[in-house]
């Protein structure tokens, strides 16, 4: 088979839709994440939960190579809670997390606590896969790549917008990362696992 344009068949869609539907089965919807400091902020009892709520986003594409195929799926993950309790120096902030005069805060000396829960709206990941056209071979996850995190959102915090910006410039650059490493690491396992058992035979595609 030379090189070419390719195209799916309806059965490889149908093929990687049951996988991942599989794969969701295997996976916890909630994880515990581990206690993190990043300069003057403190991350502590933290969990992320919506892990399940993710879908394979069509169309599915794929590349004809000379002794084998590469395909890429797309996936959508909707809707991610991150929670955790956040600590600050308050001098971090200028000293306006000290005027909240709300139950949200609790001051003891220099130092700010809040239990924070921000929304990651959508992230959207693309796994290459690398089927080799010969017989007893199977798929195998060459990339699983986090693309975008199209919104980090505050959620349940009765502040001012001024507050909400600031806490927002802090974290969301923090939650950024612990969303994308937790996608690329812990769920990829489960997610590979699976695409790693299957086959991807010539009927499912075409080259032209």
């Amino acid at each position: 088979m030379g090189q070419g344009s390719c195209q799916p068949s309806p059965r490889m869609e149908d093929l990687f839709r049951r996988c991942m539907e599989q794969a969701r089965s295997e996976m916890e919807d909630s994880v515990t994440l581990q206690d993190n400091t990043v300069e003057n902020v403190q991350m502590t009892g933290g969990t992320v939960t919506g892990l399940k709520n993710f879908h394979l986003t069509p169309p599915l594409r794929c590349a004809c190579n000379r002794n084998s195929v590469t395909i890429f799926i797309n996936l959508s993950f909707l809707d991610i809670t991150v929670t955790f309790l956040v600590t600050l120096l308050d001098d971090l902030l200028g000293g306006l997390l000290g005027q909240l005069g709300s139950g949200l805060a609790r001051l003891v000396g220099q130092v700010v606590n809040l239990l924070v829960r921000l929304l990651a709206v959508e992230i959207n990941v693309v796994i290459t896969v690398e089927q080799r056209l010969i017989p007893g071979s199977t798929c195998t996850v060459t990339d699983f790549k986090v693309t975008r995190i199209s919104e980090i959102r505050i959620l349940d915090l009765n502040l001012t917008p001024l507050l909400v910006g600031l806490l927002g410039g802090l974290l969301t650059p923090l939650v950024n990362t612990i969303v994308r490493n937790l996608l690329e690491r812990q769920v990829r396992v489960i997610i590979t696992r699976n695409i790693e058992r299957l086959t991807v035979d010539r009927s499912m595609f075409t080259c032209t």
